[in-house]
C-alpha cells in the first residue's frame, strides 16, 4: 500500500484507558464484554463490544492498541495490520515483515496461481484474508460495505480491516484495524503507518470519503473461539 500519509486522522490520539469526550478505551476480557450506563457495570457473558455512553468500542482494543507495530516506510501495511489483527488475539508472535515476504509467493488453486501481493508495494485484501486464516481465523474481505456493518461488527467483536485510500494525484490505499466508533470524533484506528500504540481517530466525514474511494473493501476475520489469553 502507498507511503502517502493520511491527512489528520493522527493529529488527535490517545493512549490506552485515557478519557476524551466523555468516555475512556476500557479493559474487557475475552470471556464477557462490559456494558457501562446509567445503571453501571455488568457482565454479558459475550464478546460483545463495550459500550459507554454513545460510543462503541471493540472489546479487543485494548490487545490491539497493545500488538501495534509501525511499518515505517515500507509499503507493508497489509501485512502490518494482519500481523497486529492475528497477536492480538492469539497466541501467536507474527512479524509482519517476514509475513510480507511469504504473501509474495502466490497461493495456488489447483494447477493455478493467485497473485497476493506484488513484491515490495501492495497486498490484495485476499492476501490479507490468507494470512489471517493461516493463524487459525476465520477471514473473509468485500467491496460495498456499509458504516452499519462496521457497528456490527465491532459489536459482534469481529476484527475490521477497512481499506481506504484516494485517486487524486496518484492513487494510494491504507489498511487499518477498526477499534471504535464515537459520534463526535468518528473512528478509532490502529494504524500501522501510526509510530505510536495508540489509538488515533479519524473523522466520520473523512472516513467516508477515503473508504468510498476503494469501494468500501473491508476485510474481516473472527477471533477463534479458544483465545488463548485475555483481553
Amino acid at each position: 500500500m502507498s507511503r502517502r500519509q493520511h491527512g489528520n486522522t493522527a493529529r488527535r490520539s490517545e493512549g490506552p484507558n485515557t478519557r476524551e469526550s466523555g468516555y475512556a478505551v476500557p479493559r474487557a476480557s475475552v470471556g464477557g464484554a462490559r456494558r457501562t450506563g446509567a445503571g453501571g457495570t455488568k457482565r454479558t457473558g459475550d464478546t460483545r463490544a463495550v459500550r459507554a455512553g454513545p460510543a462503541l468500542v471493540s472489546p479487543h482494543a485494548e490487545a490491539l492498541r497493545a500488538a501495534h507495530m509501525c511499518q515505517g516506510k515500507s509499503n507493508d501495511c497489509g501485512p502490518f495490520s494482519a500481523a497486529i489483527a492475528i497477536n492480538a488475539v492469539t497466541a501467536s508472535h507474527v512479524d509482519p515483515k517476514r509475513l510480507a515476504r511469504d504473501l509474495e509467493r502466490p497461493r495456488w488453486i489447483g494447477p493455478l496461481p493467485r497473485l497476493r501481493r506484488i513484491p515490495r508495494w501492495a497486498t490484495f485484501p485476499w492476501g490479507v484474508a490468507d494470512a489471517l486464516r493461516e493463524h487459525g481465523l476465520r477471514a473473509g474481505w468485500r467491496f460495498l460495505s456499509t458504516t452499519g456493518r462496521l457497528q456490527r461488527g465491532l459489536a459482534a467483536g469481529e476484527l475490521l480491516m477497512p481499506i481506504y485510500g484516494g485517486w487524486r494525484r496518484r492513487p494510494w490505499a491504507h489498511v487499518v484495524v477498526l477499534v471504535a466508533h464515537d459520534p463526535e470524533r468518528g473512528w478509532g484506528l490502529v494504524d500501522p503507518q501510526h509510530k505510536r500504540a495508540e489509538i488515533v481517530w479519524m473523522t466520520e466525514e473523512r472516513f467516508r470519503r477515503r473508504w468510498r474511494c476503494w469501494g468500501n473493501l473491508l476485510v474481516t476475520a473472527t477471533p477463534p473461539p479458544d483465545l488463548a489469553h485475555t483481553i
